[in-house]
């Protein structure tokens, strides 16, 4: 194969391994094509140092709007250079693409090779094991197959042995600079953080009633929901037990794996990483269906994957569940700080005075709250004082969801109806290009869990309505949902061809065959032309002949740059001695190279004819 082709290829291994390691089709549908332009065009661009210098910010600058505008990698990657990653890839692999594009690039393809070694030290900050190092092994055969081709002059020849080390290097350090700076960077954060800093945010561990600010502005996606109908609760985390302006979980019994035979259902959760490993469900979800045949299931009816699988997916039937039930109410669930009790009670008996049904109980407390007490993120609470009670006593002072929650859990405790408080994510944002519901880190919510006679566990939500202007738009924005649409759709059918590998080879055998075939065909034209074997290869590189003008040009004080063009040193030399007719041999050499133009032999005769004459004048004048 000619280096047309090798390059292109090369850059094509840099994009599926950015998109691998990275988890990034869309960027995969952006960059694949770009880097396939050198393969399908024809012909390639003259451009001067000073062009291809603002070429190259630009398309830095392309990088940095890619980066910006694109959904971004599903997978974050590690290491210090974690965030700058996409921008360093992407501007990588631009600018490699379009210096193949270029027909003499300043440097050389010796640089053109080294802008795709930054993209395989980029990605090298993601712990990808086997895919990284063979794509980097594959990036490497391809690079030293293509400089070491014919019609390149700047082999690496007995360098390359020095490239393999140092690409193997630069592998090496990169990651075991993002396996020793994550670290280290939890290491110094455990030193120097308090254990009894509030915590905020969804977790197994206890949960703080805190400020929710941090992660109310976090965009990250959780989860998406196809054919939502239902219940909009997705519960992760029961919490039973409260002291002192905190939550403890415990399990009502320990979790058992259990065989899921359910048949599915019309709802389909799609699950993306995160540091709680749950099967996000309803408490209202039957016919479960799970990527994994068996699940951990607690007391409370929380579903977890088994050791070593993952949560990926989710079926389900919006309904009371026949199976996986929460076990009932213990008495815990009516447990109260015993120093808090008395005001709770009285408080709870008051704002529910006259009503007598469980049902009713909730509501009137529900809409006391809400009434009496704003939403809000941000606030401050009196040092000393339960935050629960200073939220519950002083009219006007606002919470988020964590304190309304437990305010309703803790009083309906008083008036002896069993309840938890259940932490998970809610609803809200609905990405009308894909056809989908969107849930986000901001999106975590609190509710409560009531045991009410004859319904079983049913949910609560006391958290006033402005919470969901804090969750973000009720609609994705329709560039982003586009945008997240696409990547949703792309993830699709990436899974369809891993999982009917065959369809790779019938899509990308066409193209493949048609870039060799083009060229097969090319080659068969130049040889019915008259040009002879090989005849591409030819005027792709300097030819001998070519070499010795440039030589003697060299001995004399004109040697040509690293990548100047000939007519560059055409003019260099009719400035140096008017009327030399070495430049227009240049000249004649480059419309042949360049456009076809004029008679080799003919050509190369004259130049020959040349260098002879040189050549004695030179031996007369010494």
């Amino acid at each position: 194969m000619s280096g047309r082709l090798l390059g292109p290829l090369s850059m094509l291994v840099l994009v599926a391994l950015y998109t691998g390691v990275g988890r990034d089709p869309v960027a995969a549908l952006v960059l694949g094509p770009l880097a396939l332009l050198p393969a399908l065009l024809p012909w390639r661009l003259r451009l001067g140092l000073v062009p291809q210098a603002l070429l190259s910010l630009a398309l830095l600058a392309l990088a940095a709007v890619l980066v910006r505008v694109l959904p971004g990698p599903q997978l974050p990657f590690r290491g210090v250079m974690g965030p700058l990653v996409p921008f360093l890839a992407m501007g990588s692999i631009l600018i490699a693409s379009h210096r193949l594009l270029l027909d003499e690039p300043a440097g050389g393809d010796r640089a053109t090779a080294a802008h795709g070694f930054w993209c395989l030290v980029a990605c090298g900050s993601q712990r990808a094991a086997l895919p990284y190092v063979l794509g980097c092994a594959l990036y490497l055969a391809l690079a030293s197959a293509w400089l070491r081709g014919p019609s390149h002059p700047w082999a690496l020849g007995r360098h390359r042995g020095w490239w393999a080390a140092i690409l193997a290097l630069s592998a090496a350090l990169a990651g075991l600079f993002a396996w020793v700076i994550p670290r280290a960077h939890a290491r110094v954060v455990g030193w120097l953080i308090d254990s009894t800093t509030t915590q905020i945010g969804l977790q197994d561990g206890p949960l703080e009633l805190g400020s929710l600010a941090g992660l109310a502005d976090s965009d990250r996606v959780v989860a998406r929901v196809f054919h939502f109908q239902g219940d909009p609760l997705l519960r992760g985390v029961v919490y039973q037990e409260y002291a002192r302006g905190r939550w403890i979980a415990r399990p009502a019994s320990l979790a058992r794996s259990l065989p899921i035979q359910g048949a599915g259902g019309p709802v389909e959760l799609r699950y993306e990483p995160t540091e709680l490993p749950r099967f996000l469900l309803p408490l209202a979800a039957r016919q479960l269906l799970l990527n994994t045949p068996s699940a951990l299931v607690d007391g409370f009816g929380v579903v977890a994957p088994i050791y070593g699988t993952s949560a990926q997916w989710a079926r389900y039937e919006p309904a009371p569940r026949e199976q996986l039930d929460p076990e009932p109410p213990r008495p815990v669930d009516l447990q109260l700080p015993e120093k808090q009790r008395g005001r709770l009670t009285a408080l709870a008996r008051l704002w529910v005075e006259g009503a007598v049904s469980p049902e009713e109980q909730l509501r009137r407390i529900k809409d006391r709250l809400q009434a009496e007490h704003p939403y809000a993120t941000s606030f401050q609470r009196p040092p000393g004082v339960d935050p629960l009670l200073a939220f519950l006593e002083t009219p006007g002072s606002g919470g988020h969801c964590e304190y309304f929650a437990s305010a309703a859990a803790l009083l309906g405790r008083a008036l002896g109806i069993p309840t938890r408080l259940v932490g998970g994510y809610r609803l809200t944002e609905y990405n009308r290009a894909g056809g989908y519901h969107v849930v986000r880190e901001r999106n975590a919510h609190a509710w409560v869990e009531a045991h009410l006679e004859g319904r079983g566990w049913v949910s609560v939500d006391t958290t006033p309505p402005a919470s969901l202007e804090v969750a973000g738009p009720a609609e994705t924005p329709w560039l982003w949902g586009w945008l997240d649409a696409v990547r949703t759709r792309s993830n699709e059918g990436l899974q369809w061809v891993l999982d009917n590998p065959s369809a790779l080879g019938v899509g990308l055998g066409p193209v493949v065959v048609f870039i060799v075939g083009r060229d097969l065909w090319r080659r068969w034209a130049a040889r019915r032309g008259g040009r002879g074997p090989g005849y591409l290869e030819r005027v792709e590189a300097p030819l001998p002949w070519l070499q010795r003008l440039l030589e003697a040009l060299a001995r004399e004080g004109l040697e040509r740059g690293g990548s100047e063009p000939l007519e560059a040193l055409a003019r260099r030399v009719e400035a140096a001695r008017a009327g030399d007719p070495a430049a227009g041999l240049l000249r004649g050499y480059a419309a042949l190279r360049y456009g076809g133009e004029g008679d080799e032999g003919a050509l190369r005769a004259a130049v020959e004819r040349h260098l002879a004459e040189r050549g004695a004048q030179r031996s007369m004048a010494e």
